[in-house]
């Protein structure tokens, strides 16, 4: 079993940036901004023959009153739950303050091994940095720059030693069947990947780009592994303003050209706009399986079904699902069986194909009629290529 490492502190302190090192990825989004990350984020880290998990988390604020906030603490604390270690960061910078007093009050009582890690000490002298540190009792400090690498190896020596070495696995993660939720802000994507998973594994909130950044998940269906990729909504380019949207688009369009399979998800209730055929016709144009997912079917009125229905007729060349995310994690257990068994038939075939060995070939849509002819046993998706229609694989 790998250890799980939990990075634990206040916003601004340096969590995503060392996720990033420890796991030798860019994955988490870092910015200059406190409060970027709000989901629990997983990754994969290997020091010598010793492999790890890393669990980034949102920042920490103890006053905080605003719903996010408070959820955002529920995941975090969901993460601390599941931690073999807590790497407990400060600002060296800023020095030590009420806020980490009150987190390092809440850890002590959890039983588990933490490590105080001061970060941001670039060119300072070690003693001095982690001097006012020893006041909060957890030994002494870890002086690192997540930024630059410093310290940062010591750190690893130091947390991975009482969990032994040489539990190298042959894993085949990164060989899973992806599939990517993507659509405009507020459509339902992240309640969808909830009520796919059976948990609240993901912050949902009626605010508009509550997700900011692209959440990759483990998890298992009918015996076989997946990795679920709840993305960040994609808004039309000129209404992107703000540097952090940007990048959170940057890495939901990452997160397309990464997937096999990728669900865009529509707004019933809401008229399908110019906005959501540009996210279609950038998944067919990377060459990727499109499933397009009608949510809030439930909140929809018979006229606005008939006009949904009507558009993604002329507009869209593949399987339509509607369904409802509420409805979905209650008693309708029919849609979801469906939706199921064509992602799975969808990424069974795509992770199959030889993508990068016939350049010259592609992936079309996979076709059909409707939900009760998808979900026939005796009818198989078959992948089609589509002559003049052809998006070549890049």
């Amino acid at each position: 079993m790998k250890p799980i490492l939990v990075l634990i502190g206040r916003p601004n302190v340096g969590k995503s940036t060392l996720f990033n090192r420890l796991t030798r990825t860019r994955d988490a989004l870092v910015a200059d901004f406190p409060g970027l990350t709000r989901d629990r984020h997983y990754g994969i880290g290997k020091a010598g023959k010793t492999t790890f998990l890393v669990v980034d988390t949102g920042g920490l604020n103890p006053d905080a009153k605003d719903s996010i906030f408070i959820k955002m603490a529920q995941q975090t604390n969901a993460a601390i739950a599941e931690a073999d270690a807590i790497l407990f960061l400060t600002d060296a910078r800023e020095g030590l303050t009420a806020y980490d007093r009150r987190i390092a009050d809440e850890l002590r009582p959890l039983g588990r091994p933490v490590h105080l890690i001061v970060n941001k000490a670039e060119g300072m002298l070690s003693d001095v940095a982690a001097a006012e540190f020893h006041e909060l009792g957890f030994g002494e400090p870890k002086v690192i720059s997540a930024a630059h690498g410093q310290g940062v190896g010591d750190l690893l020596e130091s947390v991975l030693n009482p969990f032994g070495g040489g539990n190298e696995e042959d894993d085949a993660i990164s060989a899973h069947p992806k599939v990517a939720i993507v659509g405009k802000p507020n459509v339902g994507k992240s309640t969808l990947t909830n009520a796919l998973l059976g948990e609240d594994r993901v912050i949902v909130h009626d605010k508009a780009g509550t997700t900011r950044d692209s959440i990759q998940i483990e998890f298992e269906h009918a015996g076989r592994h997946y990795k679920l990729i709840d993305t960040a909504g994609i808004r039309r380019k000129g209404k992107v303003f703000e540097s952090i949207e940007k990048f959170s688009v940057i890495k939901t369009l990452q997160s397309i050209e990464s997937a096999n399979v990728v669900i865009l998800v529509l707004n019933a209730s809401e008229e399908i706009s110019e906005q959501d055929a540009h996210i279609a016709g950038y998944v067919l144009e990377r060459g990727r399986a499109l499933v397009v997912a009608v949510n809030k079917w439930d909140l929809a009125e018979n006229y606005q079904r008939e006009l949904t229905k009507r558009t993604l007729a002329r507009s869209y060349d593949s399987y339509r699902i509607h369904v409802s995310t509420i409805f979905l994690r209650r008693d309708v257990r029919g849609s979801k069986l469906y939706f199921n068994r064509y992602i799975e038939r969808m990424t069974l075939q795509h992770v199959n194909y030889p993508r990068l060995a016939l350049p010259e070939l592609c992936w079309g849509p996979y076709r059909g009629n409707n939900l009760q002819e998808m979900a026939s046993p005796d009818r198989s998706c078959d992948l089609h290529i589509r002559g003049a229609e052809v998006h070549p694989l890049s």
